[in-house]
């Protein structure tokens, strides 16, 4: 009892009490409070120091580059290692510095450095060049010419952003990859000419000078004597095709993606893009149609406008599951619980049916972009029933659905309720019109 009303005075008067402590006990107290102190300074120190460093670094660099940092930059790298460089890279570069020399909004770069593709951080190379030249956004262009072959690669920093609502945007970094096979007239000049004119393209577009851009991609197209560089016309079409989007000019905007397709059907970008025309002129068939494609071809492009997957087309064995709908209209008054599939045995087949949205409706549509309903539904649910494949829609409180018939040799042909039917009679219904229409043969 004495030793711990001890303690708890102890603690009362503090460590430095020398009625309770001893000396050395005093001492070792005050340098642990010392050293806890200098302990929770160091990381502050550090911060200091890197915060220190950050702001002298962009200091220096304002200082050094001034007026250059709001300057767009466009940066030429050697094509080749020195001993063998061609002269592609100074010919391009002389193209350009004719007719950009008088134009004081763009920083023009021959740069003495060749970039690996193949090195490891080659990327952080790129973005550390923009730097070094004083530039914060613009293109670089590097690449290699090696046995008849020409690899060209336009990098792009805080540059190429489509502004149109609904198209695919590019990030703060892309790459442009163009690449000539097989060349007919493989001729440093007749390259140089087409790669020039080509970078006259973008940097319009990135002006905003659109005719000037289209303008410029079309001399891009004729200089292009090879017509197996299809990768290239393609890229062409594909920002004359933006750029009539952001004039306003959709038509000429869908026939310049379909020229695209035309000679390249793996450019995801062009469906994606000819896809969002469809959509924003509710030609939703279409749309889908193209999103599906550019979806296939380019993972990171998904369908804006596909929201389940199709049902099973396959053999299935499923069963329709009546439900007790007792008291049902106080509860959930949907048709999901109304009907549930049992699926005794599954095995998955092909995507042949979707269900897509638009603006909170929904509707269906085949893989072959063919509107089985536009999309005016509250809610659309699918039931494989009597050997019909059925979806049910609602609005409001009234059902409607359409039915096909698996077997039926006619080709695809849909059974149409109107939505006029209760919950409690669309099973009724659809019964009576499977049984008297869709006769087994």
């Amino acid at each position: 009892m004495q030793h711990s009303t001890r303690s708890a005075k102890k603690k009362q008067q503090g460590f430095a009490n020398s009625d309770y402590y001893s000396k050395p006990e005093i001492n070792i107290a005050k340098f642990g409070r010392i050293s806890v102190f200098f302990l929770l300074l160091i990381p502050l120190y550090f911060i200091k120091i890197q915060i220190t460093v950050y702001q002298n670094h962009k200091k220096s660099l304002d200082q050094i580059c001034g007026e250059n940092l709001k300057k767009t930059g466009l940066l030429i790298t050697n094509f080749a290692q020195p001993k063998e460089d061609d002269g592609f890279s100074s010919t391009l570069y002389g193209k350009l510095n004719s007719d950009l020399q008088n134009i004081d909004t763009i920083q023009l770069k021959l740069l003495g450095k060749y970039i690996l593709e193949t090195s490891p951080n080659y990327l952080d190379t790129i973005k550390n060049t923009f730097e070094e030249n004083c530039s914060k956004s613009g293109l670089i262009v590097y690449g290699n010419r090696k046995n008849m072959q020409f690899n060209c690669r336009i990098y792009s920093l805080n540059f190429l952003k489509f502004t149109s609502k609904a198209f695919n945007r590019t990030k703060d970094s892309t790459i442009i990859y163009i690449q000539n096979p097989n060349i007919i007239n493989f001729t440093v000049e007749e390259e140089a000419n087409v790669i020039s004119e080509f970078l006259h393209g973008l940097l319009f577009y990135h002006a905003g000078a659109y005719e000037l851009s289209n303008k410029a991609m079309h001399g891009a197209l004729r200089l292009n004597t090879n017509p197996k560089n299809k990768q290239f016309i393609s890229i062409c079409h594909l920002f004359i095709g933006n750029s009539f989007v952001n004039q306003g000019q959709t038509s000429a905007a869908i026939n310049s993606y379909k020229d695209g397709i035309s000679v390249e059907p793996s450019n995801s970008y062009l469906h994606y893009n000819l896809a969002a025309i469809y959509n924003s002129s509710k030609d939703i068939a279409e749309a889908f149609k193209e999103y599906q494609i550019a979806a296939q071809l380019n993972h990171q492009l998904k369908n804006p406008l596909q929201k389940v997957t199709s049902p099973e087309t396959s053999t299935s064995k499923v069963e329709l599951k009546k439900t007790t709908i007792k008291d049902q209209q106080k509860k959930r008054d949907t048709l999901r619980v109304l009907y549930k599939a049992e699926n005794t045995t599954l095995t998955t087949g092909d995507q042949h049916w979707f269900i897509i949205s638009k603006n909170q409706k929904y509707g269906i549509i085949n893989d072959k972009g063919d509107t089985i309903s536009n999309c005016k539904f509250d809610e659309i649910d699918y039931m494989y029933f009597k050997k019909a494949h059925c979806f049910i829609g609602q609005i409001g409180k009234r059902y409607g659905a359409f039915m096909l018939r698996t077997h039926h040799n006619s080709g695809e042909k849909w059974h149409e309720l109107p939505v006029e039917y209760s919950i409690f009679t669309i099973q009724e219904a659809i019964e009576y019109c499977l049984d008297h229409h869709y006769k087994e043969q």
